[in-house]
């Protein structure tokens, strides 16, 4: 129910979800959000409480540790049983963003490569036209969408001249590894480039939706004629 809610607003799956629940619940620098893992909590709090042995040792605590339970929280005893992850390369771009959630969420799917492309609604085996509805030039996927869309371009490029960064604008692949790198500067510009470049591929997602909803509106006004 919790994983339906994300992606819809219900309790109730009506679509496929952009990311899988576990990833989900990895913490931020692992290319999750850190949301609780309900399941997971409650093993934790059912360790705690009755002192689950096996459990607990499965998780990495001694015997000493087990004997001491007094000591061990339910958040630390949760931490455990959670395991260690691997760190994702971009995680300092979407760590501590100062752009809004929505934007933040949006980015955080981009570098994963699990937004709604039309690249990617093919390979499910939905027919949609392929033509990105932005430029009407080229096949629309994430690495074109930002920013090899001439459309995208022309925003990221003002962008980017905005901030006083001179460069020629890449495709994504390229351009989340020079994020990568700017992120690791502890500066106010590079903490201005993370919020700008959310606010960009946020700007530009919504853009492509919005210009693919009008099309579906024209068309059914059409058939209705």
């Amino acid at each position: 129910m919790c994983r339906s809610f994300i992606w819809t607003g219900q309790g109730i799956v009506s679509k496929k979800a952009l990311l899988a629940w576990e990833k989900i619940c990895m913490p931020k620098s692992a290319g999750g959000f850190n949301i609780m893992n309900i399941a997971i909590w409650n093993k934790a709090a059912i360790c705690k409480i009755m002192k689950a042995q096996k459990t607990m040792m499965d998780a990495g605590f001694s015997h000493d540790d087990i004997i001491n339970m007094n000591r061990c929280t339910v958040k630390q005893i949760y931490h455990r049983l959670r395991g260690t992850f691997e760190k994702v390369s971009w995680r300092k771009v979407v760590c501590h963003n100062g752009g809004c959630p929505r934007w933040n969420f949006v980015l955080t799917m981009t570098a994963h490569g699990r937004l709604y492309t039309k690249d990617r609604l093919q390979r499910w085996g939905i027919q949609v036209d392929q033509e990105c509805i932005l430029c009407n030039s080229e096949k629309e996927t994430i690495q074109h969408l930002f920013f090899e869309c001439s459309y995208a371009k022309t925003l990221w490029s003002k962008l980017l001249a905005w901030q006083g960064i001179g460069r020629p604008v890449q495709g994504w692949d390229d351009e989340l590894k020079w994020a990568e790198k700017w992120a690791k500067r502890k500066t106010a510009t590079a903490e201005l480039y993370k919020m700008v470049l959310a606010t960009a591929i946020y700007y530009v997602w919504r853009k492509r939706n919005g210009r693919i909803l009008t099309t579906r509106q024209e068309d059914g006004r059409q058939f209705a004629n």
